[in-house]
């Protein structure tokens, strides 16, 4: 049975529409999603929309609209978004969906069943962010006048005076989810955030608040309060049962062949203000209710667009991920398409995951002409044309005598083919899709070098009989290399195997026979004459 991998995106607060940090986190989890499926892997992919809570509640006051109107018009925003992208395989949760509100209320009530002093009734006294649907200590904030201002949203927080709550009885899982993740360092990464979470549990934790009755757009708690208060559960609370809700039948228990299979190698791909909520929050409340945890949390940093944080407040910070790629895939024969993929790679490439990143378009001009139009782009137009030009008179053929002569560019280019091969699978497999693409790209520069160095024009006037595999070198390069950058630039992968006719059967990743890799790309390829993929890109792009 094939090995599952399930990859998580944050479900996205519906009071927002997708802009290009939603984006960067999806496609991350796509290129990830698409590796797996290349390497076999049994693959899941779930986003979402988060759908409750008070902000939720006042906006659809201000609009003159229920809540579940205000989210049924904005949730859809997101699937669309996604789909225009070309994110693939994936599933869509909303926790407005009936499953979820079920499963959510059995992990109460499993919680209440296994761990029954673990939830219990008191009254809130504090500070509450309605931005994050968070509470704060003052030590978490920061001081602006005589407010306490929220350090991610910059707005003032609200105190909450009293207010009859559920808690959850947190401080009681500081040293078991200490053990849990000295005993398994790969539970949250990179290191940084791993040593960021330790040292706030090392700090003690105190009881969350769960539960609020200041507003009713949410999930109902389903015990009683003796006083008669109705009670919703906490925003937070809700939103991350997602992940397992989506696994769970429709009758909401909290159990079935998707959970035994999918969960334990669950991992959360998320931005690092939502660190705590996955890290300390969730595990906490799965080991009260005595179930397993994911294999993982995966926190990405944040981008800013020329310093700025992408906020509301500053609408030249808010990218729209579409109008960006329709600009960049202009002039393309693919158009949007390879404007997507001119978008994933940029994003990718430039902010190795767990770092943050700033967005210029100096740095997405410079990335896209050297290295997609430059690099990648030439090396299709110049080894097709030269394919299509020579093959004529002498047709690709592998030559094993040629290939095993001694320091020669054949062979150079079978060795570097192997281990980018081997490397961005290790990358990949790593979650460092940056580091991966870094290895690609050492191939499509030897690939350009080995054209360089054989001459294969100054081969065909000389009639050097090691033309043929000179012309198959450079065919089953394209092969290796419509692989290798399928999971990041899929129409880009699409174009190069229809020039080179290689079918539309599913591609799987080349794993190396016999300690080669070209070898792999079968002898019926053809080469068809190229159009220019990436068209250099100048100033006008960011008036677009």
């Amino acid at each position: 049975m094939t090995q599952p991998f399930y990859i998580t995106t944050p479900i996205y607060y519906v009071n927002d529409v997708p802009h290009l940090g939603h984006a960067y986190t999806t496609l991350v989890a796509d290129t990830l999603a698409r590796f797996h499926r290349m390497r076999g892997d049994d693959t899941r992919f779930l986003t979402g929309t988060d759908e409750h809570g008070q902000k939720v509640e006042q906006t659809a006051n201000e609009r003159g609209l229920t809540p579940q109107q205000l989210v049924d018009q904005v949730a859809p925003r997101f699937d669309e978004t996604w789909k225009t992208l070309g994110i693939e395989g994936y599933r869509f949760i909303r926790t407005t969906d009936e499953r979820h509100k079920r499963v959510v209320r059995a992990l109460w009530q499993r919680i209440r069943e296994t761990n029954p002093d673990d939830l219990y009734l008191a009254a809130y006294q504090g500070w509450y962010c309605v931005g994050c649907e968070a509470f704060y200590t003052e030590s978490q904030l920061t001081k602006d006048g005589d407010a306490w201002v929220c350090t991610i949203h910059k707005k003032p927080v609200a105190w909450l005076d009293k207010e009859r709550s559920w808690f959850f009885r947190l401080s009681k899982y500081a040293e078991p989810l200490l053990r849990h993740i000295e005993a398994h360092p790969e539970f949250i990464r990179p290191d940084a955030y791993r040593s960021e979470i330790v040292a706030f549990l090392k700090g003690g934790l105190r009881d969350l608040s769960v539960s609020r009755t200041s507003f009713a757009w949410g999930i109902p708690v389903p015990d009683v309060d003796p006083e008669g208060q109705q009670h919703v559960i906490y925003v937070w609370m809700d939103a991350l049962v997602n992940y397992l809700s989506d696994l769970c039948p429709d009758d909401g228990s909290i159990t079935g062949p998707d959970v035994e299979r999918y969960w334990p190698q669950a991992i959360h791909l998320i931005g690092k203000d939502i660190l705590r909520f996955h890290a300390v929050y969730w595990p906490a409340f799965l080991m009260a209710a005595n179930l397993p945890l994911p294999r993982g949390v995966l926190a990405h940093g944040w981008w800013t667009v020329r310093g700025e944080k992408i906020s509301k407040s500053m609408p030249a910070t808010r990218i729209d991920p579409i109008k960006l790629a329709d600009a960049l895939g202009e002039g393309s024969p693919l158009g949007r398409a390879i404007g997507i993929d001119a978008m994933r790679y940029y994003l990718l490439r430039e902010m190795p995951l767990g770092n943050d990143g700033d967005f210029t378009f100096e740095s997405l001009f410079g990335r896209f002409n050297a290295e997609l139009a430059n690099d990648l782009g030439n090396l299709i137009n110049r080894s097709l044309t030269l394919i299509v030009k020579l093959s004529a008179e002498t047709a690709p053929a592998r030559n094993d005598d040629v290939y095993r002569r001694e320091e020669n560019p054949y062979g150079q280019l079978e060795v570097h083919a192997t281990e980018a091969c081997k490397q961005a699978a290790a990358q990949f497999e790593a979650m460092a899709p940056s580091r991966a693409l870094e290895a690609i790209w050492r191939f499509v520069g030897m690939a350009n070098r080995f054209i360089d160095q054989t001459q294969p024009w100054a081969m065909a006037k000389a009639k050097d009989k090691a033309l043929g595999h000179a012309l198959w070198c450079l065919q089953s390069t394209l092969w290796v290399i419509a692989r290798l950058i399928a999971p990041v630039l899929p129409a880009t992968a699409g174009a190069l195997r229809a020039w080179i006719h290689d079918g539309d059967a599913a591609m799987t990743w080349p794993v190396p026979v016999d300690g080669r890799v070209l070898a792999l790309a079968p002898e019926t390829l053809q080469a068809s004459p190229p159009s220019p993929l990436f068209p250099r890109l100048d100033d006008t792009l960011q008036q677009a």
